[in-house]
């Protein structure tokens, strides 16, 4: 089992630790001795992450920040930010002694996928808004099977809001946005290390 202060404020010191089957992230008291507390088995509350539950881990080196991403979709990515004098300790010690890791860089596809992601669903959400509006300027009678789900209605209550022009600037407007925040990605892209976790990923020193 590992250790590091990973920051701290006036009160309290934040820990990561590394145990055999999960990693912690505790917050405690300044004058409290992290070791004595582990020993007691007292350290309160505990952030756990148990390396079966884990999808992977990204190390950011630009802000020196650590990412946790779950495999259960629904739980949110965490993330913090380390000190930088133990971030590069935590990640050397982490590629050195987790067994069942594959290691990849942090590509740029990685980074902008999530806006580009948003950019096509929303574009399709602007093309079905505006074909919508389309078919109500010019009188057509919408059939109930486009009103039957949540997002159809959404649809249909954004077309009614919009209109035709309407729909066209908001498309305009959503995409320049999103491409402009691409494009920030690509030009100033991020550094870093994924560390990818499987079924089999245990610690190797346990010491």
């Amino acid at each position: 089992m590992r250790n590091w202060r990973i920051n701290e404020n006036e009160i309290t010191n934040r820990y990561l630790i590394v145990t055999e089957k999960s990693i912690w992230i505790t917050e405690q008291l300044k004058e409290l001795d992290i070791n004595e507390l582990i020993e007691n088995k007292n350290l309160g509350r505990v952030k756990s992450f148990r390396y079966q539950e884990i999808k992977e881990i990204i190390f950011i080196n630009t802000n020196f920040s650590i990412q946790f991403t779950s495999k259960d979709n629904d739980t949110e990515k965490e993330s913090f930010v380390i000190d930088k004098s133990v971030y590069w300790q935590i990640e050397t010690y982490f590629k050195k002694n987790l067994s069942g890791i594959v290691i990849k860089n942090y590509s740029l596809y990685k980074q902008v996928l999530p806006q580009l992601t948003t950019l096509v669903f929303g574009l399709i959400f602007i093309a079905l808004t505006y074909s919508t509006a389309v078919d109500l300027k010019n009188g057509v009678e919408i059939p109930e099977s486009r009103k039957s789900s949540i997002i159809k209605k959404i649809v249909l209550l954004m077309a009614e809001l919009l209109g035709v022009y309407g729909s066209v600037i908001v498309g305009i407007i959503f995409s320049l946005t999103l491409i402009f925040w691409i494009n920030k990605k690509i030009q100033n892209p991020k550094k870093g290390k994924i560390l990818k976790f499987s079924k089999n990923t245990r610690l190797k020193n346990k010491k």
